[in-house]
């Protein structure tokens, strides 16, 4: 290998090595950190504004099927009609019940996270560093089981902070440094498809709520406006209940 190509080859493999890290940490460190925030800031009020469309979702509906058997000219059966609402709404309710038991652990185990302080929060990340250039499957080709099973530990052990776990799994790493090229084209096509991911990422939740989480003016603001549509549910959720009771009263 000449010595413009060796250069090049060390340069993208460096730019692909600064690639899959800052793709790793945005997925197991970054992103799970400004989910949490995020919950923990907002996530009591969104569950209760999921929870007043829920509601006012179903009264609608209920309307509807009440205006449609009036048209018919059939009796009211509202034990059936109520099992239909229930029935159309079930799926919806267990994903709100879920968010909520959700956010309800994290609220439970916020004091958990941001464990490490900054010099150990540096050692972690040095550390992390290392053992992805080591044993990332796209950066190390036909990798054998026990690397790949070091990798898997390697992550869970960043993705909780844990630097003791992560040095013993460091310590663990054989000693050889055999390093499997791969052409420039191969670098280059990772180093695109990375840069494509990492992009995806922060264009989507939780990453692009970033903006907002730094921004004391705007969560205000926010949280002003979720209340707002709550309100406005709850202003419309009487509006059906009282249309519905009304027509429950005609027919009797």
């Amino acid at each position: 290998m000449s010595m413009i190509v060796h250069s090049e080859y060390k340069k993208l493999k460096d730019h692909l090595y600064d690639l899959v890290y800052e793709y790793e940490d945005l997925i197991n460190h970054i992103c799970p950190n400004i989910e949490m925030e995020y919950l923990l800031k907002f996530g009591i009020y969104e569950y209760e504004l999921y929870k007043k469309e829920l509601e006012l979702n179903k009264l609608k509906f209920k309307l509807k099927l009440l205006q449609t058997e009036i048209n018919h000219q059939n009796e009211l059966d509202l034990n059936e009609i109520d099992k239909k609402v229930i029935d159309k709404y079930t799926e919806y309710a267990n994903n709100l019940k879920n968010s909520m038991n959700e956010l309800e652990n994290i609220i439970k185990h916020k004091d958990n996270y941001f464990q490490l302080d900054e010099e150990d929060e540096k050692e972690l990340k040095r550390i992390y560093k290392i053992l992805i250039k080591k044993l990332h499957p796209d950066l190390n080709f036909h990798q054998e089981n026990f690397k790949k099973e070091l990798f898997i530990k390697v992550t869970n052990a960043y993705k909780n902070g844990d630097l003791e776990e992560l040095k013993a799994l460091y310590a663990m790493l054989p000693d050889e440094d055999i390093e499997e090229k791969s052409s420039l084209n191969e670098l280059k096509e990772l180093i695109h498809s990375f840069e494509i991911k990492i992009e995806k990422i922060k264009n989507e939740y939780p990453y692009n709520k970033l903006d907002l989480l730094s921004n004391e003016k705007e969560i205000g603001e926010y949280k002003i406006n979720i209340q707002y549509l709550i309100d406005s549910c709850n202003e419309e959720i009487e509006e059906y209940s009282n249309k519905i009771n009304e027509i429950i009263e005609n027919q009797h």
